[in-house]
């Protein structure tokens, strides 16, 4: 990899990111590999943005209804970002899992949750 494509792979890793969650919102679940790609790259590329670029990843897996992998993406978000420190995103990431354990179906929740009892 030279120095400069080596620069900008954070921001290709962006807006592939962006092309694919913007596919997902539409209802494209072909959006969901260059998302999971970006992800990836992120890992590698700067690693204290992979907690953000996973929250597109949930945010794209609930809008198309995978409820399941929401939540698995979520939980491996809130894990780097107490890792990371990165106190800020939380609140967010937080809210994010209750919306997904809202909207799964009952057989998918977590034992014991109830909506609007906090989750």
């Amino acid at each position: 990899m030279t120095r400069d494509s080596h620069d900008l792979a954070l921001w290709q890793a962006v807006g592939a990111l962006l092309q694919g969650w913007c596919r997902t919102q539409e209802g494209d679940a072909g959006g969901l590999q260059p998302v999971a790609q970006a992800v990836a790259a992120s890992a590698v590329v700067q690693p204290s943005v992979q907690p953000t670029f996973l929250s597109f990843l949930a945010e794209a897996q609930l809008r198309l209804g995978l409820h399941a992998q929401a939540l698995a993406t979520l939980e491996e978000a809130l894990a780097l970002a107490r890792e990371r420190q990165a106190d800020y995103l939380l609140p967010e990431l937080q809210a994010m899992r209750a919306q997904v354990l809202r909207a799964a179906p009952a057989e998918a929740r977590a034992p014991g949750f109830r909506p609007g009892c906090g989750a």
